[in-house]
């Protein structure tokens, strides 16, 4: 990567790659390389006023593994952590509904909803998978910067639309991790 040379050119904004967190599997139940990777495009327009857009995909793929998620019965997020250890114990895994607001774990810097009807509607028609956030990201390095960090892709049987109004302590389960680098 640095100091190389690459044949791929440069999008600008940052890239996740997410795949099944290694504690997911037991050896039978192995993915194979290629499946249930799922790929997060961070960009900024220009406008000073809009938020960071995320293009999705393979989105379905990794919905599918958990089927709940697919036919739109639980609700799915990315969590962008403040760490970027993917061996780290403090993870979502330990996210629970009864957190009062998305930042209350620790480690959480930002969450996002997605909308699973949506993301799999545009797939059926050939569109993108575009969630535009309210908030712009810093896209780089640095205190607020998401470069570097680890990211999930958790979902949760909790009824509520977003995850600072859950309450009940139903666990959530994360689905794919990764971490952000420079696309």
């Amino acid at each position: 990567m640095c100091n190389g040379t690459s044949q791929r050119t440069s999008q600008g904004g940052s890239i996740a790659v997410l795949h099944a967190p290694r504690h997911s599997h037991t050896p039978q139940s192995q993915p194979s390389p290629a499946a249930k990777e799922m790929t997060l495009l961070f960009s900024n327009p220009l406008s000073r006023k809009a938020g960071t857009s995320v293009e999705v995909q393979g989105f379905e793929d990794t919905a599918r593994e958990k089927d709940e998620v697919g036919r739109g019965k639980e609700k799915c997020w990315i969590v962008i952590h403040r760490d970027g250890d993917l061996s780290s114990s403090t993870s979502t895994r330990a996210l629970t509904c009864a957190s009062t607001s998305p930042q209350a774990h620790a480690n959480a810097m930002y969450t996002f909803p997605l909308d699973a009807t949506t993301l799999l509607a545009a797939k059926a028609e050939n569109g993108p998978r575009i969630v535009q956030l309210p908030q712009k990201l810093h896209l780089g390095v640095g205190n607020e910067g998401i470069v570097g960090r680890r990211v999930s892709f958790v979902t949760s049987s909790c009824s509520s639309e977003s995850l600072a109004e859950m309450s009940g302590g139903v666990g959530m389960t994360t689905l794919a991790e990764g971490i952000v680098g420079w696309n």
